[in-house]
């Protein structure tokens, strides 16, 4: 009885096209029988796939020592408001330019198919652009650490915090990465928003931690000459290794469709 019942629905288009996905309606009493597990299932599945695909480029878009080193300085020299004001400037780049991906890429491509496509190229042209970078940086004489604590430029911490953060070509294009790879997934948009939010968050960990030590620690939060030179030391070939791993990234999922 079951079996007509399910058959005179399915015939009448009661039976809604959603993949695990079945609907009655219109029984006596009102009552409604909705089977769900198998779209959860492909929901779930995808957002651990997407989280697998963004996260680790979020953390490694996140090492910047001079974005810290900055922060740090403008803690130090202006206080939390300061701070704050610097955090400001990384952050509004980055909501351009990741809302300008994740929308831009969803936008032009009419399909899954196509997106997909699409969002290999842009990761086997942000790839040169690491690679690139990595060269510049391998070959160019580095300067000459200073010891001496830097000072805040007189235009101002919220404009130091915006050319800071468009000027850093190891950060930027692993961030459009993650903001592309974004607008090309099958989830939906709140979904994505929230990853980006929270990719967001963690590729601003350089800026706002300095921010945080100077709310509850105000006297831990400056630099002292040793670290500082030791960081600068570092900071040269620290970012040639984070291109060349980030460019591995990218090129591995540029090239997913050949293998």
């Amino acid at each position: 009885m079951l079996t007509a019942l399910l058959a005179g629905i399915t015939a009448s288009g009661g039976i809604h096209g959603m993949p695990g996905l079945v609907r009655i309606v219109g029984l006596p009493g009102m009552v409604e029988l909705t089977a769900v597990a198998g779209s959860a299932h492909t929901v779930v599945a995808s957002a651990g796939t997407v989280a697998l695909s963004v996260l680790p480029l979020s953390i490694l878009a996140s090492w910047s020592p001079v974005v810290f080193l900055n922060a740090s300085t403008v803690a130090s020299n202006e206080g939390e408001r300061g701070a704050l004001r610097f955090l400001a400037g990384n952050a509004l780049v980055l909501v351009v330019i990741g809302g300008a991906s994740i929308g831009l890429l969803g936008a032009t491509a009419a399909d899954d198919t196509a997106r997909a496509l699409a969002s290999r190229w842009v990761d086997a042209v942000l790839a040169l652009i690491l690679i690139g970078y990595a060269v510049k940086l391998i070959r160019t004489p580095p300067a000459p650490p200073s010891t001496e604590p830097d000072q805040t430029p007189s235009r101002g911490v919220f404009a130091w915090g915006v050319v800071g953060m468009l000027t850093n070509f190891t950060t930027l294009p692993l961030y459009v990465s993650v903001a592309q790879r974004l607008g090309a997934s099958p989830l939906p948009a709140v979904v994505n928003v929230v990853y980006l939010v929270v990719a967001t968050v963690i590729v601003l960990a350089p800026a706002w931690i300095p921010a945080l030590v100077f709310r509850f620690a105000p006297d831990k939060v400056g630099v002292s000459p040793r670290w500082r030179l030791r960081i600068a030391q570092g900071t040269r070939w620290a970012s040639v290794v984070a291109c060349c791993v980030g460019a591995t990234f990218l090129l591995w999922h540029a090239t997913a469709g050949l293998r």
